[in-house]
C-alpha cells in the first residue's frame, strides 16, 4: 500500500483517513499481511471500533506550549556555531513576467493563513512557549546581480541565522539578473516548518499567485500541540514509551572506527554534498527484490546501508535515524508547522546471516519502530539522559531518508519555476543519505560532515553502497561475510583506512 521510511506521508495519511472514515485503527504490521483492497475491507469490517476524535481549536491565549521537537530545536539553536544548520532554504529561477508586488501579497496571505509563519518563541516559567502574533512585518528583500557568481554570493549571504524570539521566522528574497530574469529565495527556520509544510506552502503559493481561493483552515499548529498533551493521547504515548525504553534498556551503541578525523568537542555542522544515481536495471532489481521479499524500498535500502556500515566499522549493533512526517491526525493534513519526528532503526548485521534473513530482520524491526512512531524523540532523549552531549547528534550518527512526498507542478499560467543549483553546506549528522525515485531510477544525495570525513572517503563509501546493492539483488542467499566490496575494510586496522584506500584502484 505505501512506503515505510522517509517521510511516509502517504502511508500515514491513508491509515489516518481509514480511522476517520471507519473508526478503525489498522496496525502497521497488518499492511504487510493484507495484500489486497478486498482484504483491507474485510479487516475493517471485522475490527473493533476505535472512535475517531477531531481536533478542536484552542482558546486564544498570550502564548501556548511548544512541542517536544520545537524544544529540541530551540536547545540546538543555542549551541555556538549552529549557524544555519536548521534553516530550510529553497531557491528557484523564475521564467516569465514576475509581479513582485503580487508575490509579496501572496506571502503576506500565507503568513496570515498559517499561524506557524507568525510564531516566535519565548521562555515562560522556565519552559519554552510559542507566541502567535496577530500580525507581523514582512517585506520581500530585493537584489540585483550582473552574473551567476554575483547571484550565488547574494544567495549565500541571504541564508543567515534567525532570531527565534522574532517573527516571522521566514524571509523571502528576489534577485533580478542582468537578463531581467529573477531568482526567488525562500528561507524558513525548521522550528516552524518541515518538508511536508514546504510542499503545502508551495502548492498554496502557486494557487494564490494565480488569484485562486483557498479553503479556510479550521485547525492550526497550536491546536495540534494542545492535542498532543491530552490525557488520551498521553496514554497512547506512554505505551509507546515502554517500547523505546525496552529497545535501549542495554544502552546506546556507538558507531566506532568510522571517521577520518577526531570528533570535535562541540559538533561542527559544516557539510558537503555528493550525488549518485542507480541505473534503471539496478533500480528495477532493487524494487523487484523488495516486492518479492514483502518489504518496502526503504527497508531494502536500509539493509544495504547497515551492511555497508558493518563492513566499514565491524559494529554488529547499528542505529540509523529516519525522520518521519509525523502527521498522525487527518485534521493537520494541510497545516504548516513542525510535525516531523525522528525514528531510530536498530539492526544487528552479522557475518553468518544471509542477506535474505537480514532483510527479514530489518522488516520486523522497522515495522515495530514504525508502530511506535508517535513517541516524541525529544522525550526519548530525556528518558535516556543523552541531551547533554554536544559533540554529536544524540542516539544516532547516520540517517537514511527515502523521500516520497508529492511535489506540486512548479508552474502557473504565467511563470515557470526551476530549481536553481545551490547545494547546502551544512550537515546535521555525521552522514545522511537521501533517496528519491524518478523516471525508473534511484537518485541519491549524500550529505556528510566535512569536520569528520574526507570527500574521497565518502565518494568511496557510495561506490561500496552500490556494490553491495548489486550483489544482494543477484543473490539474496549470500552471507554478509561473502559480500565483497572494492576493498576488504575489515582487514585494515581501524583508523587508517582512508589513508591506504587512496592508493587503491577499483
Amino acid at each position: 500500500f505505501f512506503e515505510l521510511g522517509g517521510h511516509s506521508l502517504r502511508g500515514t495519511t491513508m491509515l489516518s483517513k481509514v480511522h476517520r472514515e471507519f473508526n478503525v485503527q489498522i496496525p502497521v504490521a497488518k499492511i504487510f499481511q493484507i495484500s489486497t483492497i478486498r482484504g483491507l475491507a474485510d479487516y475493517i469490517d471485522k475490527a473493533s471500533e476505535n472512535r475517531y476524535t477531531s481536533l478542536e481549536p484552542t482558546d486564544k491565549k498570550e502564548y501556548y506550549p511548544a512541542t517536544s521537537i520545537q524544544e529540541r530545536l530551540f536547545v540546538l539553536h543555542e549551541i555556538e556555531g549552529i549557524g544555519t544548520a536548521y534553516n530550510i532554504r529553497s531557491v528557484f529561477r523564475v521564467e516569465g513576467p514576475l509581479d513582485i508586488r503580487r508575490l509579496e501579497q501572496v506571502f503576506k496571505t500565507l503568513i496570515h493563513r498559517h499561524e506557524s509563519l507568525r510564531t516566535s518563541f519565548a521562555i515562560k516559567d522556565d519552559r519554552l512557549v510559542q507566541v502567535v502574533h496577530n500580525s507581523v512585518d514582512f517585506e520581500i528583500e530585493h537584489f540585483e546581480a550582473g552574473n551567476r557568481q554575483e547571484a550565488d554570493g547574494i544567495i549565500d549571504r541571504f541564508i543567515r541565522p534567525f532570531d527565534l524570539s522574532k517573527a516571522p521566522l521566514l524571509r523571502v528574497g528576489v534577485i533580478t539578473t542582468a537578463d531581467e530574469s529573477h531568482i526567488l529565495i525562500r528561507d524558513i527556520h525548521h522550528s516552524v516548518s518541515d518538508g511536508t509544510s514546504q510542499v503545502i506552502l508551495f502548492r498554496e503559493f502557486l494557487r494564490l499567485y494565480e488569484g485562486k481561493e483557498l479553503p479556510e483552515l479550521k485547525i492550526q499548529y497550536k491546536d495540534y500541540a494542545r492535542w498532543q498533551n491530552t490525557p488520551r493521547r498521553q496514554a497512547i504515548l506512554k505505551v509507546q514509551e515502554e517500547y523505546w525504553l525496552r529497545l535501549f534498556k542495554d544502552g546506546i551503541p556507538v558507531l566506532e572506527n568510522f571517521t577520518d578525523y577526531p570528533r570535535p568537542a562541540v559538533q561542527d555542522f559544516s557539510g558537503d554534498l555528493i550525488r549518485m544515481g542507480f541505473s534503471e536495471e539496478l533500480t528495477g532489481k532493487i524494487n523487484s527484490l523488495a516486492l518479492s521479499s514483502g518489504v518496502t524500498l526503504y527497508m531494502a535500502l536500509l539493509a544495504v546501508y547497515n551492511i555497508l556500515l558493518f563492513k566499514y566499522t565491524g559494529c554488529r549493533d547499528i542505529l540509523v535515524g529516519t525522520p518521519l512526517a509525523g502527521r498522525n491526525h487527518p485534521d493537520v493534513e494541510n497545516v504548516a508547522g513542525l510535525f516531523i519526528n525522528a525514528l531510530v532503526m536498530r539492526n544487528y548485521p552479522a557475518n553468518h546471516k544471509t542477506a535474505a534473513r537480514f532483510l527479514d530482520e530489518v522488516k520486523q524491526n522497522t515495522t515495530a519502530a514504525y508502530e511506535n512512531q508517535d513517541y516524541p524523540f525529544g522525550d526519548l532523549l530525556d528518558k535516556l539522559g543523552v541531551k547533554n552531549d554536544i559533540s554529536r547528534n544524540p542516539v544516532y550518527d547516520v540517517e537514511l531518508i527515502v523521500q516520497n512526498m508529492d511535489f506540486p507542478a512548479v508552474e502557473t499560467k504565467e511563470l515557470v519555476l526551476k530549481p536553481h543549483p545551490n547545494d547546502v553546506n551544512v550537515s546535521q549528522v555525521d552522514a545522511a543519505l537521501y533517496v528519491h525515485e524518478s523516471g525508473g531510477k534511484l537518485y541519491f544525495r549524500f550529505i556528510y560532515s566535512t569536520a569528520l570525513f574526507k570527500r574521497s572517503t565518502m565518494e568511496r563509501f557510495l561506490t561500496h553502497f552500490k556494490e553491495i546493492a548489486s550483489q544482494i539483488v543477484d543473490n539474496r542467499e549470500i552471507k554478509l561475510q561473502d559480500i565483497k566490496i572494492s576493498h576488504d575494510l575489515q582487514r585494515i586496522k581501524p583508523g587508517i583506512y582512508s589513508e591506504m584506500a587512496a592508493d587503491l584502484e577499483f
